[in-house]
């Protein structure tokens, strides 16, 4: 009825997925399919009325680390999300002038190619980051995501690993669920130009490497520390 009752992003199923392979190893993965959403959302979803400004729009992403929103009317009622991406696109926000090395977040979580896929999903649950840069003896070779192993699962190779119960495919090794092209950048690019090559990609992140070796990881949230906010930005 138009009210609001959870959410679901791919980390839920992720969650879900690992929750259902310790339970039950021996389900095979296309009974995840049948699962209904409201087994897996997530009820706790911060929202914002529609009468708050743009500004208490930001405020509030930063406070609670997330980059969306659910927009409420005063009876609760669903009328939009509010992302990252909105407020930098559709109001018109402007990014202050530093560079990548000022805002990615240095050191990050990563995952070695040599992991399985119940590995990198722990890693991802306990850390509380659902993007991973994946690893090969100390060099990134891509971007180990929560969408990505949704991609995985709702794509044409999953229909060859169909027969396999829960726990074979959390064996598998995560290069298997590891995007290979996402955006690099150099620490010295600067933030809006960075902003421009990342949302020009579907990953809403970037490795940000030097001669080979990742020096830190650039996510849409890392994006609301350099939104500026002045008198002069219209929202």
């Amino acid at each position: 009825n138009g009210i609001l009752e959870g959410v679901v992003t791919p980390m839920e199923i992720v969650k879900y997925m690992l929750w259902m392979s310790k339970g039950s190893p021996g389900m095979h993965v296309l009974g995840l399919t049948s699962t209904l959403v409201a087994k897996i959302m997530r009820k706790d979803v911060i929202g914002i009325s529609q009468s708050k400004d743009m500004l208490e729009s930001i405020m509030v992403m930063k406070k609670n680390g997330v980059n969306s929103l659910a927009v409420l009317d005063r009876n609760n009622l669903l009328k939009a999300v509010l992302t990252v991406r909105d407020v930098l696109e559709k109001f018109n926000y402007s990014l202050e002038g530093g560079f990548v090395e000022e805002y990615m977040s240095k050191s990050p979580i990563c995952i070695s190619a040599d992991r399985v896929l119940r590995e990198g999903v722990e890693t991802m649950v306990s850390s509380g980051h659902r993007r991973l840069p994946c690893l090969e003896a100390s060099k990134p070779i891509g971007l180990f995501s929560s969408r990505s192993i949704i991609r995985f699962l709702g794509g044409k190779e999953f229909f060859r690993h169909a027969g396999r119960t829960l726990d074979e495919l959390m064996s598998m090794s995560v290069t298997s669920f590891t995007i290979r092209d996402p955006p690099l950048l150099d620490p010295r690019v600067r933030i809006p130009e960075a902003w421009e090559i990342i949302k020009r990609s579907s990953y809403g992140s970037a490795l940000v490497v030097k001669s080979d070796s990742l020096e830190g990881f650039l996510t849409e949230m890392d994006f609301l520390k350099a939104i500026r906010v002045g008198p002069e930005v219209s929202g």
